[in-house]
Order: structure tokens, then C-alpha cells, then sequence
């Protein structure tokens, strides 16, 4: 163990000296008086320099955090099984159209699976509103 204490963790030293002192003591070479007096107070519990410090409006963040969590109202409005059944049909549509000839069948079955993702979610409406606008608008081009 010749390695060099410039070299060494602060963490890493602390705990090789107080390793050394509990063998000391344990060895009956130091007594527990003696230890103390050589080990500063901010050491005495086990592992104590390794408690980060404390951010100022950390807690009051948190609290926001958890508020924000609790206050939620849900995953949103549900979409209606009737609008959903619309975008699927609309995609067999396409697809029976030849509009995604270009694609593989692999990535022709997960835009099928995000399609249906997305028709059972109210927040992206506007997205499958203009992805259908788009595959209809290439006639118009």
C-alpha cells in the first residue's frame, strides 16, 4: 500500500485513517479517550462526510414537485372509440392505396403501431391530423 496521499480521494483517506484507528484501538494500542481526541467531531459518525450539502430551496422545490404530481387531472381527455376506429381506417386506407409502397414491411407495421398509439391518445390529435394531411397533400403536389 505505497500509493501516495497527494494522490488519494479526501473520502478515500479519511477511511484508511479511520480504519487504522479502529485496528489500533481494537489492537489495545490507542484507548477510546485518545481516538477522540484525535478524531475531529464532524467524523465521529460513520460515513458523515459523505451527506451532501444542502441546496437553499431544495425542499421548497420538492414540495412544488410533489404538488405539481398530486394536482394532475389524469392522462387527459379520453378519445372517443368512433374517432379512434376513423384514424386506423383512414391508415388502411393509405395503405391499400400503395401510399406507403416506399416503406418496408417492417416500418409499415410500426407506423401501424404508432397510428394506433396515437389515435387512443387526445394529446396527439394534431399530429395524426397532419400526418394524414400529408400522405393526401402528395396528390395534390
Amino acid at each position: 500500500m505505497a500509493t501516495r496521499t497527494i494522490d488519494m480521494d479526501p473520502i478515500e483517506m479519511v477511511d484508511i485513517l479511520r480504519e487504522k484507528l479502529i485496528k489500533a484501538k481494537q489492537e489495545g494500542k490507542l484507548s477510546q479517550a485518545q481516538i477522540d481526541r484525535l478524531m475531529p467531531p464532524s467524523l465521529r459518525k460513520r460515513d458523515q462526510h459523505n451527506i451532501p450539502a444542502y441546496q437553499v430551496g431544495s425542499l421548497k422545490k420538492q414540495q412544488e414537485e410533489t404538488k405539481d404530481k398530486i394536482s394532475k387531472k389524469g392522462a387527459g381527455r379520453a378519445v372517443p372509440q368512433v374517432q379512434q376506429n376513423k384514424y386506423l381506417k383512414q391508415f388502411s386506407d393509405a395503405k391499400s392505396q400503395g401510399r406507403f409502397s416506399h416503406l418496408s414491411e417492417s416500418m409499415i407495421k410500426k407506423l401501424e403501431d404508432e397510428v394506433r398509439t396515437s389515435a387512443g391518445d387526445a394529446s396527439k390529435q394534431a399530429e395524426l391530423e397532419e400526418f394524414f394531411r400529408s400522405i393526401y397533400s402528395e396528390d395534390v403536389e
